[in-house]
Order: C-alpha cells, then sequence, then structure tokens
C-alpha cells in the first residue's frame, strides 16, 4: 500500500487523506481506492510485473481506438504498482440484475446490451500494429498448447476435485480434438478473453468502461462473443442473445455467408469456454473455497448440458462425463443432510449493505456505529479488529461485550432452528463507518462462537473492505482462502 501512496503523492503533490482496500475476486492482484488532491483513483498491487506491463499497454492501445477504459496514471519502476483513473458506475452484471429477476430487458437495458456489442466489434477490429502482441501474457496469440492449458484446468481443478470418474486416455483424445477444432478459428485480431459483464462498468456520466483485459492476446473473435453472450451467471434469454449477436454481426460488416460461417463456429466455443470456466470455479470455489465461484457452477453445469448433441457428441469420452455429472458437485444448497452454512461478515456502510449471493434474502445486519470507535485513534488507524491491540481496547468497552451478548442471543435463537429444520443458509453482517475495526472485531467474535457453540455447522467469514474470504476453523481462529 506504501507504494500506491508514494506513486499518488509523486503524481499530485500530497499523498491520499484516504485509502481502503477493495474486495479481491478471482486473481491474486490487490486494489485500491484512494482519495486526495489528485481525485478518486484506482491503486493496483500486482504480483506479476509482466501482467501489469501487459495491462499497461493494453490500457493506451483500447484508448487510441475508441475503447472506454481506465487511464493508466502512475506506474512504480518495477511495474509491480499503478493507478488509474476510478472507473465509476455499477457493474453491467449488477445494472441488469432487474432484468434477470424480472425476465424483461427493456429498451434501457437492450441500448446497453448493443451498445456493448459495438463496442466488441470495435475492439475485435483493432487495426493492424494497433497492439502490441509482444508483450502480452502468458502468450501472444491463442493456440492448442494454450487451449489444452484450460482444458487440463477442467481435468484436474474440476473432474478430479469433485470425484467424477472418467477414462483418463479417452478423455485425453477428446480434449486434445477439441483443442485442435477450436484452434484453426480465424484469430487475427485482439481476443479480450474474459469479456463479461462483471468487467464492464456502466455510469451515466462515463457511459460504459472496460476492465480486466490484461489477460487479452491475438485470437479468435467467436471466443469473446460466446463469454459474452453465454455467461453462465448472466442468464440471456435466447431472444436476447439472437439480438445481440445480430448487432455483432453487423457492427463487424459481416455479409450473409461470414455471418453464418462465424455463427457456425459458436457452440465449439461454447463448449471450450464452459469447461474453461469450470476448471476455474472448480480451482477458486473447490480449493481454495471462495464461496463466490462454488456458488456458480449449478449454472456453468447448466450451460454444458444445454448445448446441442451434434457438438458434444464429437467427444464422446466428454459428452459421457456431461451427461453423469452429479449435482452435488456444484457444492450449492438444498440437498438432503448438506449442513448449514452460516456467512458471518463485517462491512462498511459508506461502501453499501453487502450483496446476498445465496438469492434467499434475510438473515442479520447488526449497526456497530454506537459502540466507541479505535478508528479515531491514530495508533488503531493502519490496524482492524484482527489485531490484538484493537482487541484488547474494544474487551475493556462494556458496551462492546453487551452489543455481542445481545447479538449472540438473537442469531443463536435462529441457528437452532435452521439446523432442526434442515435448513443450509443463513447470513450475519455487521456493519460500521469503515468496516475495518469494530465491525471485524464483532464478526470474529460471532464467527468463533457459532462454531464452539454448532460444531456441526460450516462458518463462512467475510472481512468485505479488507477483501478477506475465510473457511472459520475453531482452532486455528480463521483460515484464510
Amino acid at each position: 500500500m506504501e507504494k500506491l501512496k508514494q506513486l499518488y503523492a509523486a503524481a499530485f503533490g500530497s499523498e491520499p487523506t484516504e485509502v481502503s482496500q477493495l474486495p479481491g475476486a478471482g486473481s491474486n492482484r490487490r486494489y485500491f481506492r484512494l482519495s486526495g488532491a489528485g481525485g478518486c483513483l484506482a491503486g493496483t498491487l500486482g504480483c506479476d510485473a509482466a501482467e501489469n506491463r501487459a495491462f499497461i499497454s493494453l490500457a493506451g492501445a483500447l484508448s487510441k481506438i475508441g475503447v472506454s477504459v481506465p487511464e493508466v496514471v502512475a506506474v512504480s519502476d518495477d511495474s509491480m504498482a499503478y493507478l488509474q483513473t476510478w472507473a465509476e458506475g455499477t457493474s453491467l452484471y449488477d445494472y441488469l440484475g432487474r432484468c434477470r429477476h424480472s425476465g424483461v430487458y427493456d429498451d434501457e437495458a437492450m441500448e446497453v446490451l448493443r451498445s456493448v456489442m459495438r463496442d466488441l466489434a470495435v475492439i475485435h477490429s483493432a487495426p493492424d500494429g494497433s497492439i502490441d502482441y509482444s508483450v502480452t501474457v502468458p502468450v501472444a496469440e491463442f493456440s492448442e498448447d494454450v487451449v489444452m492449458w484450460d482444458l487440463n484446468h477442467f481435468k484436474y481443478c474440476f473432474l478430479k476435485v469433485t470425484g467424477t470418474g472418467f477414462d483418463e486416455a479417452a478423455l485425453e483424445r477428446d480434449l486434445r480434438a477439441l483443442a485442435a477444432q477450436t484452434a484453426v478459428a480465424p484469430g487475427d485480431g485482439f481476443m479480450y478473453r474474459d469479456f463479461q459483464s462483471r468487467n464492464i462498468m456502466v455510469s451515466p456520466s462515463l457511459g460504459r468502461v472496460y476492465i480486466d483485459f490484461q489477460g487479452g492476446y491475438r485470437g479468435p473473435a467467436a471466443y469473446d462473443v460466446v463469454a459474452f453472450l453465454w455467461q453462465s451467471r448472466a442468464r440471456y434469454p435466447e431472444a436476447v442473445r439472437e439480438v445481440l449477436l445480430k448487432v455483432y454481426c453487423e457492427a463487424r460488416g459481416f455479409d450473409d455467408a461470414g455471418t453464418s460461417a462465424f455463427r457456425a463456429r459458436l457452440p465449439l466455443f461454447r463448449l471450450l469456454r464452459t469447461l474453461q470456466t469450470l476448471g476455474t470455479y472448480g480451482l477458486r470455489g473447490l480449493v481454495e473455497r471462495k464461496q463466490m465461484f462454488a456458488d456458480s457452477i449449478p449454472s456453468a453445469i447448466e450451460q454444458l448440458r444445454s448445448l446441442p448433441q451434434e457438438v458434444t457428441g464429437r467427444f464422446p469420452e466428454l459428452s459421457r462425463i456431461i451427461s453423469s455429472l452429479p449435482d452435488a458437485a456444484s457444492g450449492s444448497g438444498g440437498s438432503n443432510g448438506e449442513p448449514l452454512t452460516v456467512t458471518v461478515g463485517s462491512f462498511s456502510y459508506k461502501r453499501g449493505l453487502p450483496a446476498d449471493p445465496s438469492g434467499n434474502g434475510g438473515g442479520f445486519v447488526f449497526d456497530c456505529r454506537a459502540v466507541h470507535n479505535p478508528g479515531r485513534y491514530d495508533r488503531f488507524k493502519s490496524l482492524t479488529g484482527r489485531d490484538r491491540e484493537v482487541v484488547e481496547f474494544l474487551e475493556r468497552e462494556p458496551e462492546a461485550s453487551a452489543f455481542i451478548g445481545h447479538a449472540e442471543a438473537l442469531v443463536d435463537a435462529s441457528v437452532g432452528r435452521y439446523v432442526e429444520r434442515g435448513f443450509t443458509s443463513l447470513s450475519v453482517w455487521f456493519g460500521c463507518t469503515g468496516g475495518q475495526h469494530r465491525s471485524v472485531y464483532f464478526a470474529e467474535l460471532m464467527a468463533r462462537h457459532l462454531k464452539e457453540a454448532y460444531p456441526m455447522i460450516v462458518i463462512r467469514l467475510i472481512h468485505r473492505e479488507q477483501a478477506i474470504d475465510c473457511c472459520f476453523n475453531e482452532s486455528q481462529k480463521s483460515v484464510c482462502v
């Protein structure tokens, strides 16, 4: 974090007045929001200098061809940290939440989606020489080898982890055949690679801003179109997909023959992209136990099963595996005998209430702001409610003891009843001003109390503002994943 503060000070003459860490997702990069004399910026601390250099180069190239992306403001000498303009607004995924829930995509939503497809056509039509593929990572272009990396992820991080049986030699033949068939697709333009609604920010003032393109390289346009239109959790109706696919083909200037040829490639890339996605979900959700990814597995399996037989039938062992995938592999709720999972978390009210990915609604939200705030004192400002100094401070506060006692009594009543009735999901959140001291402290106490009182339940511990997502272990306090 100090490196980002120094970059900010060098660019604007003074250090930022406020720095907060943002929630992480699938990568090991850490993101921060910095505010001060230079306005609000996003800071990135990456663990891969080559990947950072790729992002910086691609951001400049995409901006020059008219695509709205964050502007890189400052970069450290070792390329391990950089500042970029803040992408305001909400993700396209969240923006479309009302449409997913109602099933109705109104004119406003459709116009945003049409604009996205036109933007994707611009990205894919980048002029020769506008993008430096010598800096893209991990490779310069799409190939059979690259496809096999992703397919091996599916084999070892999903099939093996879920205990799904398969014939090793037969599956290897199928995966190599799939890699060979997709690798011959035309790939003469930039492939974003993770073009999905979560990586597109929408705001009234800036329109659409595209993020997380550092993994892109030269490759087939069909991959990105599939990644967007068949994103498993986006759940676009078929009629919406048809409209958007037509918009894209028109924006690319395809004639009837070109459109037909492009459409013919999509099912094979749907298969590839979904297998790649399941590999990622297996690694992040089942191995690293990041719940957001585990919760996404059922919709990805549904995508696999919706593929036409004329596509999956080309790959006999893969087809057999798809038809036999057990529902239990998803790790999702609702099966008989599944333990209750209680999500206990902390958050900042300044950044809004936490989302409810379970879809069940309800749960507890406790407001800690009436409790004496350690964050008012300089000696605690760099610490959190997990640090001994803050813990000892709050342990001396009688109001803190009373607060957690009342909260535990309320939650205990629900947990006991939920276990009796076989429910599988409950959330308990603590909020304070910054989501750093009081809320973190109380969430830790609640998680420990519940694990001791109900050893049969699963505790997921989240500190949203610290980007911490933990599987709680009574003997180790918490095991971060």
